[in-house]
């Protein structure tokens, strides 16, 4: 019987022990904060690649009828 380990696909993991907040903060807030930063972070990296991959094939696209 195969074992399913797709619930680990979307693990975070958080090295949130050697980060000192500052005192007016309280560290679980701190924390949420930082992982919403890491997580608006990738999701903007995302953005950024796909807007990229497209405007390579649309420019690829322009060269092929450029050239012929």
């Amino acid at each position: 019987m195969p074992l399913d380990y797709s619930k680990w696909d979307n693990l975070e993991l958080s090295d949130d022990s050697d980060v000192e907040p500052h005192p007016n903060i309280e560290k679980g807030t701190f924390i949420r904060l930082r992982q919403r930063k890491i997580r608006e972070d990738r999701e903007n990296r995302r953005i950024r690649r796909e807007r990229i991959e497209a405007t390579l094939a649309m420019n690829q696209g322009l060269i092929a009828r450029l050239s012929a």
